[in-house]
């Protein structure tokens, strides 16, 4: 029996083929029998993945949907030096099957858009095998940004034959503005000379004759 000979072929990283050649000699006939065997070396698993932890992030400052940086996944027990990473979400469910990657740049793992709510984020990682594996997590996106309050300088009340004049809340809106937009308007008198009270915040200022010809600061929300 003579020692096989192998021919390597390479398949992808850490992969191959051996074509192994095994020869046989009868000492007695002479005879020769030869035998190719082939042998695979395959890396057929995934990348093992532990996937980024669920978040809470904000909207952005001027849009009520949020832009997301998305960190990637931790990779291990991988033969390939290069992976390939392709990110997607859903705003509908995690089993959702039509993952999207609208408003994704794969380049930076950025995300723009991101509503309100509830989304799922999913990455691929797929190795120089061709082999993938996957894993989701959730982000959920919260308005956490203040409206920007702009108020009248100068409001003139008239007060009306009862003695007294209303004054709606937004009267004293000059503007103001919201990325989400702007759920109510309320405001208070600074200052009060008809003992209506200065301490709550009300959908309405209420004022009087003793505050004719005066001026009341007004502070609004």
């Amino acid at each position: 029996i003579a020692a096989p000979v192998d021919t390597k072929i390479d398949v992808c990283k850490k992969s191959y083929k051996l074509l192994r050649t095994h020869k046989v000699i009868d000492w007695c006939s002479g005879q020769v029998i030869i035998h190719n065997q082939i042998i695979k070396v395959l890396d057929q698993q995934g990348p093992q993945l532990e996937c980024p932890k669920n978040v809470t992030i904000s909207t952005d400052d001027y849009t009520c949907s949020a832009t997301y940086q998305v960190p990637r996944p931790v990779v291990s027990n991988e033969c390939s030096d290069i992976l390939t990473y392709h990110l997607s979400y859903s705003s509908i469910a995690l089993n959702d099957p039509d993952y999207i990657t609208t408003n994704v740049n794969q380049a930076t793992g950025t995300i723009s858009g991101l509503p309100v709510g509830f989304s799922w984020l999913q990455w691929v990682v797929t190795d120089e095998c061709g082999n993938s594996s996957s894993c989701r997590f959730r982000v959920a996106v919260e308005d956490k940004v203040r409206p920007t309050a702009v108020c009248d300088q100068f409001t003139v009340a008239a007060i009306t034959g009862n003695g007294r004049a209303i004054v709606d809340a937004s009267t004293f809106d000059d503007g103001s503005t919201d990325n989400c937009g702007i759920l109510r308007f309320e405001a208070r008198k600074m200052t009060d000379l008809c003992g209506f009270g200065t301490s709550v915040f009300t959908p309405w200022v209420e004022f009087c004759c003793d505050e004719v010809n005066t001026s009341v600061m007004v502070e609004m929300r």
